[in-house]
């Protein structure tokens, strides 16, 4: 079975009755971003921006739409993102500038 790590960015959103609720977008080989939902077999929903390792049974593409769907239907895990930290910012900058 073939897994694949994609990024889930998540991002928090309000209704117009004032309810918050969580939408999920993800990134293609070439950047573009296409929407991301969980089918509602997937329990353990991801609160921040991370990484999912989904096999490849799991998820499927819906193309029907202007703009494609990603539908996962199970997620094997999930992994943090590095946390970018002042050190770390600095090294970075340190690298890139003069």
């Amino acid at each position: 079975m073939e897994t694949k790590k994609i990024k889930v960015i998540v991002s928090q959103r309000q209704t117009k009755d004032g309810k918050k609720f969580n939408a999920y977008e993800t990134l293609d080989k070439k950047g573009n971003k296409m929407t991301l939902k969980f089918t509602q077999a997937v329990k353990d929903l991801p609160e921040r921006t991370c990484y999912a390792n989904v096999n490849v049974d799991d998820m499927n593409v819906d193309r029907r739409k202007e703009y494609p769907v990603v539908w996962v239907k199970a997620v094997d895990s999930y992994e943090e993102l590095a946390e970018v930290s002042a050190e770390n910012n600095k090294k970075v900058i340190d690298e890139l500038f003069d």
